[in-house]
């Protein structure tokens, strides 16, 4: 097992290999999948000096292929090569010869040394690293339809002429086979890449549509998909289930006297307090709309949400952010509405909101700074 750890470290540090602190998301994957690529090219190839030895220990004399074994030696040497341009931060250069280098390998050998060995199969892989590594423009169109130009070429020759450095009977199968086999684990790697690069790329995606840009708390998207699901789980379980909403006291007023950068910096400060107190296997705290959030405490009694709402507003007070137009108090106050309960099948979701919204209501009228529940 250590060994195969070791192993998948080694893999991942080359797959990283060039990886700056500065890429974005896209730029990462772009790097990592282009020395992906030369990692498989690099296999693919080496499998061409595999063949070789093999035939030089088991096939007669002059049935080995020595050209086929130097052109394989040129595409190990150019996929280091893109390893090295990356790690060099040559990015282009590395994306532009790993497109080349492999296309006129397998170009030369079907002319040359192959006619039914099935290396024409590499040509319909082209056309995923082009357009993943140029993306849909001019230039990949043109990558692209030159490629389709050599393969209309090599198909032509191989029907027509015979290869202009043919290898025996034995040589020829035992190249059809490794070819079949290296196009299989390469589209299996790459696509397994691809793939698993697009669910990551959906999944920021609906983090980033479910987060709150300025607190960094799930947003009112989040809490409307989220809310329910909670309350059924708990049902479901016969657990209680606790909602909290929070009001931050005369922000508008805090908003006209500070300016609106002091107020966002007084959200985010909140939002830190808010969500240093949650539990995040069990409690979800989202930032409701403008100066309001909302926790909603699974598994979570009336007596134990009261004392997370105390918890907070003790730490809201002791931040002692400044707030002189207030007529609750010299510093920024928060009031709790709470509302908890073992979900009941008869009742909505919306009814104990809408209790936990009254009592939020009522520590207002009571004048601020307080918890009912």
């Amino acid at each position: 097992m250590r060994l195969f750890k070791n192993i998948y470290v080694k893999l991942s540090a080359l797959v990283n290999t060039g990886l700056a602190d500065n890429f974005t998301y896209n730029e990462k994957k772009y790097l990592q999948f282009s020395n992906l690529a030369a990692l498989v090219t690099f296999f693919a190839a080496f499998n061409g000096v595999l063949i070789y030895i093999y035939e030089v220990i088991y096939l007669t004399s002059g049935d080995q292929s020595l050209f086929q074994f130097l052109v394989s030696l040129v595409l190990l040497i150019s996929t280091l090569l893109v390893l090295y341009l990356n790690k060099k931060h040559h990015y282009e250069t590395a994306k532009e010869l790993l497109l080349l280098a492999p296309l006129l390998v397998v170009t030369t050998l079907t002319l040359c040394v192959q006619k039914e060995t099935g290396d024409y199969l590499y040509f319909f892989l082209a056309p995923v690293g082009i357009f993943f590594f140029l993306g849909l423009n001019r230039k990949s169109y043109i990558w692209v339809g030159t490629t389709f130009l050599l393969l209309l070429l090599t198909l032509y020759y191989q029907a027509n002429y015979p290869p202009l450095l043919p290898v025996s009977k034995a040589s020829e199968s035992i190249n059809y086979i490794v070819t079949l086999i290296n196009i299989f684990v390469i589209l299996t790697i790459l696509t397994s890449f691809l793939i698993r690069t697009n669910k990551n790329m959906e999944r920021q995606l609906t983090e980033l549509m479910e987060t709150d840009h300025l607190t960094g708390l799930a947003n009112r998207r989040k809490y409307s998909t989220h809310s329910e699901q909670l309350y059924h789980t708990a049902k479901d379980q016969k657990l209680p289930l606790s909602i909290l909403i929070f009001d931050i006291d005369h922000f508008k007023a805090y908003n006209d006297t500070y300016g609106h950068l002091c107020g966002d910096g007084a959200l985010k400060l909140i939002a830190e307090i808010l969500n240093k107190h949650i539990e995040k296997d069990r409690d979800h705290m989202f930032r409701f709309g403008g100066e309001e959030f909302v926790a909603i405490l699974t598994n979570t009694s009336l007596k134990k949400a009261m004392q997370f709402a105390q918890k907070i507003q003790t730490d809201i007070c002791d931040e002692a952010i400044e707030h002189k137009t207030s007529p609750t108090h010299d510093y920024m106050t928060c009031s709790v509405g709470i509302a908890s309960e073992i979900p009941h099948e008869t009742v909505p979701y919306s009814e104990l909101f809408e209790k936990a919204d009254k009592n939020l209501y009522l520590a207002k009228d009571q004048g601020r700074n307080r918890i009912v529940a």
